[in-house]
């Protein structure tokens, strides 16, 4: 087995090696390549390292070497019961509310999102709401009078049907007034 160390250098050894490495083969001494200090006059290559040497770093197997012989053993009894759910839940219903300091729950999330002061009716009681509503219907309808009434004055072709049609819008307004019992 390789050593954790060496296994970076696994792709310098099949490079160097030119993927000829097989584990049962001993390794082919090369022929030394010259250094830095060699003669300018020869044709190879000149290299600032020495790759015989690193191939041969590479390929020897390490053996680990205990620093300390020494041997400590450390033993531990644990005397205790495993816990049960409830151990671990405590003393609240799980049926009936949420768990303390858990997550936001559903309702939660809508009361946070819709605060109470939204659903006010601002100040409006019951009440307020039915006048406004009957007062609507009331000027609704005043004015769909008025509107039918300058109509027929406008397609009147008499003065005196105008007049019959003034009285008749004047007296439709009393009643709405409620002055006309």
């Amino acid at each position: 087995m390789v050593p954790a160390a060496r296994l970076g250098c696994l792709p310098l050894l099949l490079l160097l090696a030119g993927g000829q490495l097989n584990a049962a083969q001993t390794p082919v001494p090369s022929p030394p390549v010259q250094s830095p200090a060699a003669p300018a006059g020869h044709s190879a290559p000149q290299l600032p390292v020495d790759l015989a040497k690193i191939r041969k770093g590479v390929l020897t197997p390490r053996s680990v070497a205990l620093v300390d012989k020494n041997v400590l053993r450390i033993y531990v009894n644990t005397v205790a019961l495993f816990p049960t759910f409830t151990d671990i839940v405590g003393d609240f219903d799980l049926f009936k509310g949420a768990v303390p300091y858990s997550g936001m729950t559903h309702r939660e999330f809508v009361q946070s999102t819709r605060p109470k002061d939204m659903y006010s009716s601002a100040g409006f009681t019951t009440s307020d709401v039915l006048k406004f509503a009957l007062l609507g219907y009331v000027e609704g309808k005043a004015f769909e009078l008025m509107r039918k009434g300058a109509l027929r004055l406008r397609d009147a072709k008499t003065e005196a049907e105008r007049k019959a049609i003034r009285a008749q819008i004047e007296k439709e307004l009393a009643a709405l007034r409620g002055e006309i019992k």
